[in-house]
C-alpha cells in the first residue's frame, strides 16, 4: 500500500512539472510573437483613382409571346413570330452574333375565372378543367455598338412583333473595361505611394518594401427600362441617350518604413 503511495506521489509531480513547462513554452511564444510585432515599423494609406466615361455598348432585351388554345400552334406562332423580329434586326444590320437567345419557355395557362361550375382562381395547383390555352415565351437579347441609333431599332422591333422591351442597359465592352481598369489600378497604387511618401518626408523616414496591398473598385451599370411600346412618331425615332458613368478603384497599401 505504501508502495503504491508513493508512486501516485511520483506521478502527481511530474504531472505538474510538465504543465509548468508546457505553459513556460506557450509564454514565451506569446512574448517573441509580441516582441516581433513592436519592432515592426509600417505606414498604411489608401491611394484611389477615377474615371468617367461613356459605355461602349448596350444591350436590349425583347420578349415575344404568343398564346393558343393548342400548345403545337402557341409553339409556331411564336416561332414565326420571332423570325420577322430577327428579319427586322437584320435589316438594321445586326447580325447573327449580336442576337442569342435568353430564355424560352412554353407554359399551360389557367383561368382565374368561372369555368362551367368550378371557380377556378379558388385551387391550388389549377384544375385541368380550368386549362384554356398555352403561352410561349422567347427572349432575345441584342448586343449593339452605343453609338447606334437604338431608337430606331426599338421602334422597329416593337411594330415586329415583339411583346414588349424588358430594358436597355448600357454596359462597357470588355476590352474597354480591362483598359480603364489597368490604368485606374496604375494611378491608384501611385497615389497611394505619393501619399506614403508625403507623410514619412517631415519624419526623415521614407518607405520600403510593400507588405500588403489590397484592391477595390466599383462600377455602376446604367440601365434604362423603355417604355412596352414605342411606335415610329412622325418619322422620328425614340431619341435614348447613353449616360456617362463613373468608375472608381481604390488600393490600400502597408509600406514597410526604412532605416
Amino acid at each position: 500500500m505504501k508502495n503504491i503511495y508513493i508512486y501516485a506521489v511520483i506521478i502527481a509531480v511530474g504531472v505538474y512539472i510538465a504543465l509548468v513547462f508546457m505553459q513556460q513554452g506557450v509564454t514565451n511564444e506569446a512574448d517573441a510573437q509580441y516582441n516581433s510585432n513592436t519592432n515592426t515599423r509600417e505606414v498604411t494609406v489608401t491611394g484611389s483613382a477615377s474615371r468617367v466615361i461613356k459605355p461602349d455598348k448596350v444591350v436590349l432585351t425583347l420578349t415575344v409571346e404568343n398564346e393558343d388554345a393548342k400548345i403545337s400552334d402557341a409553339i409556331k406562332n411564336n416561332a414565326t413570330s420571332v423570325s420577322k423580329v430577327i428579319e427586322v434586326l437584320k435589316s438594321l444590320g445586326i447580325n447573327d452574333e449580336q442576337i442569342t437567345t435568353s430564355h424560352y419557355s412554353v407554359n399551360p395557362v389557367y383561368s382565374l375565372e368561372q369555368v362551367g361550375d368550378i371557380e377556378c382562381s379558388h385551387y391550388t395547383p389549377p384544375r385541368k378543367e380550368c386549362l384554356v390555352g398555352y403561352r410561349a415565351t422567347y427572349v432575345l437579347t441584342i448586343t449593339m455598338d452605343s453609338d447606334a441609333n437604338i431608337g430606331k431599332v426599338v421602334d422597329a422591333v416593337s411594330e415586329a412583333g415583339v411583346t414588349s422591351i424588358t430594358g436597355i442597359g448600357f454596359v462597357l465592352s470588355e476590352e474597354l473595361r480591362k483598359s480603364i481598369m489597368d490604368e485606374l489600378i496604375k494611378d491608384a497604387v501611385e497615389d497611394a505611394k505619393s501619399k506614403a511618401e508625403r507623410l514619412l518626408i517631415p519624419l526623415g523616414e521614407s518607405i520600403g518594401k510593400v507588405k500588403s496591398m489590397r484592391y477595390y473598385s466599383d462600377y455602376y451599370y446604367p440601365y434604362f427600362y423603355a417604355p412596352q411600346f414605342t411606335p415610329l412618331y412622325a418619322g422620328q425615332a425614340t431619341p435614348i441617350y447613353v449616360e456617362p458613368k463613373q468608375i472608381n478603384v481604390s488600393v490600400e497599401v502597408t509600406f514597410l518604413i526604412e532605416g
